[in-house]
């Protein structure tokens, strides 16, 4: 997904969005698809999150592929050029990917302080399409190159300075001018690590004593903001089953320890394609958990579905008493898993 990194920006996209769909009489996907995602090859599955009243969020919510990413990257590297035809005119692409305002003091961002473009950012080194959680395709003309991340790191600040932190130092840094030999084993190696690519676990033991004492246990919360009246926890060999009631109802939600788990996030309600009408299924999610020390356990949750977030969460057993903090990081959803809450096992 390609998203406006700043809520201003976003606002003043919707509103040419709403401008090219009142003037032309199509939404946005529709007419830019035979006149930009065609020729430069996107997926047919382009679409795009729609606002509250209808058409499309332009300015936050078009869905596409890594590999369509690239080839918007490519486009712009080429400057508005694919395949020897120029769709649209060079100097207007020269000059959206060029430093038209200073961006030094507005953005707290070291490597999105080089200037602003026509939604487009200077970087160190070149430009980039700079979308919300590190969605990004990078343009480096000098070298001829396009670097394309799709990633959810909103939770963790300045996520995208430290991609490119260790992408300067690690790959742009050694980029040779002349041809490098084919090298087989290496290319084998690459393809077996990208295969084997997975979150990283929370860190801490994936066993307590204190698991056998607390499995099956029903704990009634105080009043909370998150109005969440009861939990229970059943543990298994490497997984673990949380039971909870809030304002929505009964909910179960499954996490590993030691590894992931895949499963639908336990709420029904949050957006689907249109922002405002419930999607009626819960968004696809990872989660894993980790003891912390014998009586804190802690269970990250990864959001991974049209829309990204992240939820963590800390448990704290005291005898028959427990303390719960929830933090949520996501734009629109998980309002209600955030916050602190404490109880009793039930008698």
């Amino acid at each position: 997904a390609i998203y406006a990194p700043h809520q201003e920006v976003g606002d003043f996209v919707v509103v040419v969005n709403a401008l090219v769909e009142k003037l032309s009489g199509q939404n946005l996907v529709g007419y830019l698809r035979p006149r930009l995602f065609e020729p430069l090859g996107f997926s047919p599955d382009v679409w795009c999150v729609e606002r509250p009243e209808g058409g499309d969020w332009g300015g936050s919510g078009l869905v596409c592929s890594a590999a369509d990413l690239a080839k918007f990257g490519l486009f712009l590297l080429n400057r508005g050029n694919w395949q020897g035809k120029q769709i649209i005119p060079e100097w207007y692409m020269k000059e959206a990917c060029s430093p038209l305002i200073d961006t030094r003091v507005s953005v707290g961002s070291p490597e999105f302080s080089f200037g602003y473009g026509y939604q487009v950012w200077m970087t160190r080194y070149g430009f980039c399409t700079n979308g919300m959680g590190s969605q990004h395709a990078f343009c480096f003309p000098e070298k001829d190159l396009i670097l394309v991340t799709t990633a959810d790191t909103q939770a963790v600040p300045s996520g995208s300075d430290l991609i490119l932190d260790y992408f300067w130092e690690d790959i742009y840094s050694r980029l040779s001018e002349e041809k490098i030999p084919e090298n087989k084993n290496g290319f084998s190696k690459l393809n077996k690590k990208l295969t084997t690519l997975e979150f990283p676990l929370p860190e801490g033991e994936t066993y307590s004593p204190l698991a056998e004492k607390i499995n099956g246990k029903t704990w009634v919360l105080d009043e909370n903001s998150m109005k969440i009246k009861k939990l229970q926890f059943s543990f298994f060999e490497d997984e673990v089953v949380m039971n909870y009631t809030n304002a929505s109802g009964d909910h179960e939600l499954r996490f590993g320890i030691g590894k992931y788990v895949s499963g639908l996030f336990p709420e029904t309600h949050y957006f689907g394609r249109q922002i405002g009408k419930a999607l009626g299924r819960g968004y696809r999610c990872k989660a894993s958990g980790s003891w912390f020390n014998t009586a804190s356990l802690s269970v990250y949750v990864y959001l991974v579905d049209d829309y990204l977030g992240t939820l963590k969460m800390n448990f704290s057993f005291n005898d028959d008493h427990i303390t719960l903090i929830m933090s949520k990081t996501a734009e629109w959803f998980l309002e209600e898993y955030s916050g602190t809450a404490s109880g009793k096992i039930l008698p």
